[in-house]
Parts: C-alpha cells; sequence; structure tokens
C-alpha cells in the first residue's frame, strides 16, 4: 500500500482500540478458555492412554534404543524410507495391503523421502519470505500439519514398535494435511491462469475432481470388500504378505471363530514356518494347542504347549491351555490316583499362568471352579471374586458370581 494509505489506516485503528478493548479482552478469555478446554482433554487422554499401556506391559521406550540391532545410522535410513512410503502412498496408494513389514528397493524409496522433505521444506521457506495476498501461509501449514500428524508413524518405522511398521492407514490424519495442501495449490494454479476465461476456471476444478474421484470411488468399493469381514481381510494380506506369519496366525483365529478347525490348523503351522521370532512362533503354538483342546486331543494340545514355552517361558496362556489339557485327561482317568495327578498338574499351570499374568480372568476362573469341586471355597474365594471384578460382564464374570452366590458369604 502507498505509505499515506498505511498511516491513514494505522491512525483508524488507533482511534478504534480504546472502544473496542473491552471486546477484545472479551475474546482474550475465551481463546484462554478454549486452549484450557483442548489442554484439559490432552492431559486426561494422555493419563488414559499411558494406564492403557501400562496395563499391556509394554516395554520402556528406551528398551527399543538398546537392542542389539539398533543403530543410529539404520534409524535415519529408515526414517527416510518411512517419509519417501507415506509421501509416495498419499498420491498414489496402489497397490493396497494392510501390513508391510519391510519395503523393496529401500534406496529408491529413501530418495523420494529426501525429495519429499526438500519440496515441502522449500515451500515453508518460501512462505516466510511471500507478503500480502500471495503469500504461502496457508500452504505453509497444510504442510506442518502433515510432518506433525504423520511423526508417530515414522516413530512406528523407526523403532519397530508395532508388527506392522508400515501401513496406509497410518496415513489416515496427515493425508488432511495433503489433501489441504493439494486444494490451495489448484486454486492458486487456477488463479494464476488468466488467459482463461471465468467460465473456464470454475469448471476447471469440477473436472479434476471427477478425473480423481470416479476412479478412486471405484478404488474405495473395491477395497471396502476386503475390510468387510475379518475372514476377507486376513486373507488379502496373507495374499499379499505370503512370507510374514502375523497374518496367517490371524487367519487362522478367524477360521477357528468359525469353527473351521482344520483350515485353522492349517494357517497356524504356516503362521509357525513364517514367523522369525520366538514371539510369534510361540504365539502359534499355543493357538494350535487351544485347537486341540477343542479337538479333545489333550496329548496333541499339551505338546504344542511344552514347545511354545520352550520359545518363550514367560507366556502365561500355554500353562492355562495345558491346565485344560489336563482336565481333559482327568476327566477320562481310570483309576483315583491318576485322576488326581492330572488335577493338581492342571492347578500347578494354573497358577503359573495367574503368576505370570495377575489379571488373567479365564485362569482365575477355573482355578476357582477347580477349587470349589474338590471343596476349598476359602481358596477359591480370591480367585472367584477377581475374576468377577476384572471382567464383570464376561461369560467368565457372570459365571464366577453365580460360584460365589453358591459357597455363600465367607463366614
Amino acid at each position: 500500500l502507498p505509505r499515506a494509505e498505511r498511516r491513514r489506516r494505522q491512525k483508524a485503528r488507533a482511534a478504534g482500540r480504546g472502544a473496542h478493548g473491552a471486546g477484545r479482552g472479551r475474546n482474550l478469555a475465551r481463546a484462554f478458555a478454549l486452549i484450557g478446554v483442548i489442554a484439559f482433554v490432552t492431559v486426561v487422554y494422555l493419563s488414559i492412554r499411558s494406564q492403557a499401556l501400562a496395563s499391556m506391559k509394554s516395554p520402556d521406550f528406551a528398551n527399543y534404543m538398546r537392542r542389539p540391532d539398533f543403530s543410529v545410522w539404520t534409524s535415519f535410513v529408515t526414517a527416510w524410507e518411512a517419509i519417501g512410503f507415506y509421501a509416495v502412498k498419499t498420491v498414489w496408494p496402489f497397490p493396497q495391503s494392510a501390513f508391510v513389514r519391510t519395503l523393496e528397493m529401500p534406496v529408491l524409496w529413501a530418495l523420494a523421502g529426501l525429495f519429499a522433505v526438500v519440496a515441502l521444506g522449500g515451500l515453508v521457506l518460501l512462505a516466510r519470505r511471500a507478503r500480502g495476498e500471495g503469500g504461502l501461509l496457508r500452504e505453509a501449514l497444510a504442510v506442518v500439519l502433515f510432518f506433525s500428524a504423520l511423526a508417530p508413524s515414522l516413530a512406528i518405522a523407526v523403532f519397530r514398535i508395532s508388527e506392522t511398521p508400515f501401513a496406509e492407514r497410518y496415513l489416515y490424519i496427515p493425508s488432511a494435511g495433503a489433501c489441504l495442501l493439494a486444494g490451495f495449490l489448484l486454486q492458486r494454479a487456477v488463479v494464476a491462469w488468466k488467459g482463461v476465461a471465468p467460465a473456464m476456471r470454475q469448471v476447471l476444478p469440477l473436472v479434476i475432481a471427477l478425473l480423481i474421484g470416479i476412479p478412486a470411488s471405484w478404488a474405495v468399493a473395491q477395497r471396502n470388500r476386503v475390510w468387510a469381514s475379518d475372514l476377507a481381510f486376513w486373507l488379502d494380506t496373507s495374499a499379499k504378505a505370503p512370507g510374514e506369519g502375523l497374518p496367517y496366525l490371524h487367519l487362522g483365529i478367524r477360521y477357528a471363530s468359525m469353527g473351521e478347525l482344520a483350515r485353522a490348523l492349517e494357517a497356524y503351522q504356516q503362521a509357525y514356518e513364517k514367523y522369525d521370532d520366538a514371539e510369534g512362533r510361540s504365539k502359534a503354538l499355543n493357538n494350535t494347542a487351544s485347537l486341540y483342546v477343542r479337538l479333545k486331543q489333550p496329548e496333541r494340545a499339551i505338546e504344542y504347549c511344552r514347545r511354545a514355552l520352550k520359545e518363550v517361558p514367560r507366556y502365561p496362556t500355554p500353562h492355562y491351555n495345558w491346565a485344560l489339557a489336563e482336565l481333559n485327561l482327568a476327566d477320562a482317568a481310570r483309576t483315583v490316583e491318576e485322576k488326581k495327578t492330572r488335577v493338581e498338574s492342571a492347578m500347578r499351570h494354573l497358577r503359573a499362568a495367574i503368576r505370570l499374568n495377575p489379571r488373567y480372568v479365564k485362569a482365575h476362573y477355573q482355578l476357582g471352579r477347580l477349587l470349589v469341586q474338590l471343596d476349598r471355597p476359602r481358596i477359591a474365594r480370591p480367585h472367584l471374586e477377581k475374576a468377577a471384578r476384572l471382567a464383570p460382564e464376561s461369560r467368565e464374570g457372570r459365571a464366577a458370581r453365580k460360584l460365589l452366590d453358591r459357597i455363600g458369604s465367607p463366614g
């Protein structure tokens, strides 16, 4: 603006400052109130999240820094690979897969990440220099939103916190920044296109939206079929990640819930063969043991429980399944002595499961039920009470309350 016009506006603002002082004070109070509410909600959320992580016995974050395979250089390269992966997937999400553990051609992904950071970082620096109506502040804020929302996903990739270090679904918040950036840049391009008639300028964004929206809508409809059910989801995931154990593990869990035990056994065997860590193999073996309990083959169930505990000795669930198998053998025992031995073994494994996981509701209930059958209500009561308290609406919680009513008061 010309200097005279700027001075005139400054004087006008100064004159109106006193009249609007009270209104500004009210607006400032409202702003602080809003910030206070947001801060309170954030603190509550972080507190709840912290409790949830504590209940899951999540390892200390610093443990990831002490892993034998951890190195600063590897983490640095992985970060660039992740940035490149998410930058490309934001623009072109195909092919889609819910499970991406490693990236092929990591050098190309790292170069894509470098290009994205340089391009978007240059846009932010350019925005600082721009002035007036032609400034790039909106675009810069969209870039900041994209990277700030992407930061947790980068942490998951760098520190390998999850078995799924890369996933398109981690983009659901960062993509908001990308969509805003695309819209701002399109609007700026249309306005700058002075050689085109105004009517054409209004039609152009609609044409671009249709060119993107129609095929993208078809792709969404196709992808929704995969997310329509657990079975479809894990069949698609295992087909697109055939060398990974986790998709087959969850496919087996789904088949087991459907009662297709033969297919579940096959999926668990695939998971065991493909897992490259003891924890995954232990889960596959334990789930196989659970199926053999259902199939009334307790000897085979115990064999798989023993193998699962050999992989991960502090895994509580194999102890629980071992106890169920022992109880099945106790029901089929031919002598009183054999039955007694089996029941005592079941109790030992239930106590071991509870010792490893004090919040194990099923183990508390089974141990309490067994002690009631053995006419030891005083010892059974604490386990039944804990099962009822920890999961009051579960099947075990309701059954525990019925048993507590049956055995009566502590006196």
